[in-house]
């Protein structure tokens, strides 16, 4: 309650009074209380709470990032431990599994083809059908050719052909090789000495056609583990050797 006083000096506590009770004398309006310094002072109450309150959320929010990066780096220090762990695991002589080794393909050797069995190169089938030393002198079956002589040896060899595919070809004889890599071609001058039905030089060899022939080498006496180089009678055509049996046969 606001205090007043009449003009007499009395003071009137009531607010509601109009006149003085003691002397009857008329009091003062009720001054009515200025309530701006009141609310400038809730507005700066409130402009310090929410600071506060801010300061709080972002001491919070810096926390909890802060625990992470701690569980982080509490980790680092388990995770270079086991290193240690297993290290000395090993010293102590720990099995350690067995190391899986990858096995190493064998080749498998397959034997040469021999006198008698059937080798086919691309469309072409050959069969060595006999081979033989005819020594240094093969005998003239004509009165007006000499024999022929050597200072090595001939080879007589005969050969089944026949042509697999769709075009014709032209039959070459075999060339010879040795074990020293030699190579031996067959020789011209004795090809007057092969019967006439086994001459196929450059003879042309039709598609499913079947031919013998035969061929004479002129060698040195030397020559060892002697085979016969056949062909697919073409170029790039591909080759293979088969075995003559000339050194068991000796």
């Amino acid at each position: 309650m606001a205090k007043r006083t009449c003009v007499n000096g009395h003071v009137t506590k009531d607010d509601k009074a109009l006149k003085c009770s003691q002397c009857g004398a008329d009091l003062p309006p009720v001054r009515k209380r200025d309530i701006r310094p009141s609310i400038v002072g809730i507005l700066i109450v409130c402009s310090i709470l929410a600071i506060l309150l801010g300061v709080m959320e972002g001491g919070t929010t810096t926390s909890q990032q802060a625990a992470p990066a701690a569980g982080q780096q509490a980790s680092l220090p388990a995770a270079a431990e086991t290193k240690p762990t297993n290290d000395a695991t090993i010293a102590r002589g720990a099995t350690q599994p067995p190391a899986t080794r990858t096995p190493v393909p064998t080749q498998t050797l397959v034997p040469m083809p021999v006198v008698g069995a059937d080798v086919k190169i691309g469309d072409i089938t050959w069969k060595v059908l006999s081979a033989k030393d005819a020594g240094n002198v093969i005998k003239s079956n004509n009165q007006f050719i000499k024999d022929a002589t050597t200072s090595g040896t001939f080879i007589v060899a005969r050969y089944q052909v026949t042509n697999g595919g769709s075009k014709e070809v032209f039959y070459q004889a075999p060339d010879l090789l040795d074990s020293a890599k030699r190579k031996f071609g067959s020789s011209t001058d004795v090809y007057f000495f092969i019967p006439d039905d086994e001459r196929c030089f450059l003879q042309k060899l039709n598609p499913g056609i079947t031919k013998t022939c035969q061929a004479a080498y002129e060698v040195p006496a030397d020559a060892k583990g002697l085979t016969a180089q056949i062909t697919g009678l073409g170029l790039l055509s591909g080759s293979a050797q088969v075995d003559l049996g000339l050194d068991k046969a000796k």
